[in-house]
């Protein structure tokens, strides 16, 4: 069944704790996607192009935010970046009682900032995922 995206949460782990990333407006990802090689060949039936898969990758999270430079969770993406250390995190989706939740190492692979005339402070986040992740559980 189709559901609402109000209530989605992104998560990093800290101090042993999932902790919500403030005033985020939206997530982009993860978007898994397979790696292939050209296997083409001179003896190629009817001259096709073929394709064998390697590896895959869980890809990038980007996220939008409504960027508050003193909040705890906003210096602390900052300092991610700098300090180059991989941490857990959590995308939850509202799904009733529980939440779907698809969970990932990453490193934050970048953190933006934007001021516009007649606009709200707004921040952009980008996690470089590392490894596997683990998939939401079937009901």
């Amino acid at each position: 069944m189709p559901r609402s995206s109000q209530g989605t949460k992104l998560q990093l782990e800290i101090s042993s704790v999932f902790t919500d990333i403030a005033f985020i407006v939206g997530v982009d990802g993860p978007n898994p996607e397979g790696e292939f090689f050209d296997s083409t060949h001179l003896q190629s039936a009817d001259n096709a192009r073929t394709f064998l898969p390697t590896v895959w990758q869980v890809g990038d999270v980007t996220s939008e935010l409504l960027y508050t430079p003193l909040e705890n969770t906003h210096r602390k993406l900052f300092e991610l970046l700098k300090s180059q250390t991989l941490s857990n995190w959590k995308v939850i989706y509202p799904d009733g009682s529980t939440g779907t939740t698809h969970a990932f190492a990453a490193y934050v692979k970048g953190v933006g900032h934007a001021a516009q005339t007649a606009e709200g402070l707004k921040g952009t986040l980008t996690l470089q995922v590392t490894g596997t992740m683990t998939p939401p559980a079937s009901s």
